[in-house]
């Protein structure tokens, strides 16, 4: 009876470890960006420089943190879930303060997300099969002209937007020329972004409706 109690409270310290490492051990940056994220958002109406600064500090946050994670080996299948959550809520709350038909692109990173999530951290790998467009956007993790352009959308975009509709950005006079250079340039990758998004949701779909 005592081996037993042993045996299973091993196995209880065990699990505790590993969901204390789960949650804790490798993701002390994604608890930071939540509380960025929570303190960008008291700016966001009055403070716009300040929420865009704060906010932005948090993406960067995201890149150094995955980048770190890369290498030293220390990437793990929580994390990068975490990090997509974190990702999505950011941009998500920053569409629908834009405008009220901002949350159709949030609606279209989760349905992303939902359809790519079950892959782990290793999701891009399943892409073999994918139109040429979308494995050379996705090629080398994102590290290509196209996966630039696409990266770049997905996240600068939402805040180039608030912050021309903020008057951060000017519209008017010389500077308001390099203001819509940019703000296509962003809203090509976007469009791009949303290309790849929908036939990963295609390819789910399909796949889902071949095991029925």
């Amino acid at each position: 009876m005592t081996v037993h109690s042993s045996r299973y409270s091993f196995t209880d310290r065990k699990q505790r470890r590993e969901m204390y490492s789960c949650f804790f051990g490798y993701s002390y940056t994604g608890y930071l960006r939540i509380l960025l994220l929570f303190f960008a958002w008291r700016y966001v109406h009055n403070y716009p420089v300040a929420f865009i600064a704060i906010y932005s500090l948090q993406v960067i946050l995201d890149w150094a943190d995955g980048w770190a994670a890369r290498k030293f080996n220390q990437a793990t299948t929580f994390g990068a879930w975490f990090d997509v959550v974190i990702d999505n809520v950011g941009r998500g709350l920053l569409w629908c303060h834009i405008h009220k038909m901002g949350y159709l692109v949030s609606a279209l990173e989760w349905l992303t997300f939902v359809c790519t999530h079950q892959a782990g951290r290793n999701w891009r790998q399943s892409m073999t099969k994918a139109p040429w467009l979308v494995r050379k956007t996705m090629a080398d993790g994102f590290k290509t002209p196209l996966g630039i352009l696409v990266i770049a959308g997905l996240h600068a975009l939402p805040i180039c937007v608030y912050a021309v509709t903020t008057g951060v950005l000017p519209q008017a006079s010389f500077d308001a020329g390099i203001t819509l250079v940019l703000a296509t340039i962003l809203v090509v990758g976007r469009t791009l972004c949303a290309v790849v998004e929908l036939w990963c949701i295609g390819a789910h779909a399909h796949l889902l409706l071949k095991e029925d």
